[in-house]
């Protein structure tokens, strides 16, 4: 199904690292082309193993994940880690990990009321966690905070409230950009989009991009869905361009269905790139929420190209798949290509040989199919020509169609967080098994 809106308790959750090319040994030299852990050059497809010594995220799912020096920062809904040191120990939402040993890093204790939901690395010891939470350490701090690395404390020069949920963050220059479903920042105006100084959280008053014309009105506060939310955001190396993946159909009163890419180098502005891809109706059946449900997108490592997952129901070209576009280009982009996933995408890294999926599918396409090989609605059968690929898997960046890379993942809603970092992939989920 495109769509999970049930929920199940008491499940322990997977922050878990897959180790490079053909060893688990996590000294590898590669190179980065960002300052915030995207666009990483591997230069080889990940091993399929994960490492077996990073702790356990116990009875929710984890959303989210940032490597830091040698640290491994995770968030998400869970309330309590578990290491081989210090056993279980009561650790809502918010927790950090040394990367060699795996070990928890008890001197990272902050005390949120919330859900995290992504994270951002500031470049300067300090870290900016977005979500759902209210509060971190006592402190007046909605859905967005800046935190010390070193010991979790809050940077109190920082603040930046949000009205509601922000789904995701990314920072280039000396300004963080925040998604999601919120209308005010600092009691500003800033309809689920928005840019804030690194330093202050104050909100920038040249960038003001409203989503506007919400295409469905679906809530679901768990999955950090709410009607026309951006879901995700991503920057170009250069960090000249942000990607917005949303659930609009207007960006800065232009249309801009499910996707916009923003200059952000000089005066901000919406630019004229824009498909129509996503602009129709999924399924007549699923009527409060037609349009494609935008999830997760991101750009390729030298920035000449992104990746964007959406679902609702095995309805291509728009739903339930994965769609590569290129970045140049002004009115009516169409993909490089469209590859079906027969059930939800989550989650989207890229690397230069890979781009990993995370989710709730169960099949990817062979290599030598195209998208149109298949009729549309949703199937509890393996169709023709596909592999098995639970929850997780890797496609060809020339193609899209499935690489032969299989590490399996357990879960629900499944794997809900790709990050690549330079030691490997990072993978987070709401299972228990992984490899």
């Amino acid at each position: 199904m495109g769509i999970n809106v049930q929920r199940h308790r008491a499940r322990r959750s997977i922050a878990t690292m897959l180790a490079l090319a053909t060893t688990l040994a996590l000294a590898v030299v590669i190179t980065t082309d960002t300052a915030d852990a995207t666009g990483v050059a591997h230069g080889a497809v990940v091993k399929g193993v994960p490492r077996t010594n990073t702790p356990e995220f116990l009875d929710d799912e984890v959303r989210g994940h940032v490597q830091i020096g040698n640290r491994i920062i995770v968030g998400g809904g869970y309330t309590q880690v578990r290491d081989d040191t210090f056993g279980v120990v009561n650790q809502p939402y918010l927790a950090s990990y040394d990367i060699a040993t795996g070990r928890l890093d008890m001197a990272f204790r902050p005390e949120l009321n919330g859900p995290v939901y992504s994270l951002a690395d500031s470049g300067d010891g300090t870290v900016i966690a977005v979500g759902a939470f209210g509060t971190v350490d006592g402190l007046n701090r909605k859905r967005v905070v800046k935190l010390n690395v070193a010991d979790g404390s809050v940077v109190t020069a920082f603040k930046a409230n949000a009205t509601a949920v922000v789904n995701d963050v990314a920072i280039a220059g000396n300004r963080v950009y925040i998604g999601g479903g919120f209308k005010k920042v600092n009691n500003i105006d800033r309809l689920h989009l928005a840019a804030v100084d690194l330093a202050t959280g104050n909100v920038a008053t040249n960038f003001d991009f409203p989503l506007t014309e919400p295409t469905g009105y679906w809530v679901d506060e768990d999955a950090g869905i709410r009607a026309g939310a951006v879901r995700a955001l991503d920057v170009t190396p250069d960090g000249e361009t942000l990607l917005v993946v949303h659930n609009s159909a207007k960006v800065g009163g232009l249309p801009r269905q499910g996707v916009a890419l923003i200059d952000i180098d000089g005066s901000p502005s919406v630019l004229p790139w824009r498909t129509n891809h996503f602009d129709y109706d999924c399924q007549p059946w699923f009527d409060t929420f037609l349009r494609p449900l935008m999830r997760d997108g991101q750009f390729s490592p030298d920035g000449s190209y992104f990746v964007v997952g959406s679902s609702i129901g095995n309805f291509a070209p728009g739903c339930d798949v994965a769609v590569r576009f290129p970045t140049a280009g002004g009115n009516g982009v169409t993909a490089t290509w469209v590859s079906r996933l027969f059930d939800t995408p989550e989650a989207i890294a890229i690397t230069d040989k890979a781009i990993y999926i995370g989710g709730h599918m169960r099949w990817l396409q062979k290599p030598g199919t195209v998208w149109t090989a298949w009729t549309n609605g949703n199937t509890d059968t393996q169709p023709a020509n596909t592999y098995v690929r639970q929850q997780i898997g890797a496609l060809n960046p020339p193609t899209g169609t499935a690489l032969g890379w299989d590490p399996g993942a357990s879960g629900f809603r499944g794997v809900l967080a790709l990050e690549v970092g330079e030691a490997g992939l990072l993978v987070g989920s709401d299972g228990a098994v992984m490899g």
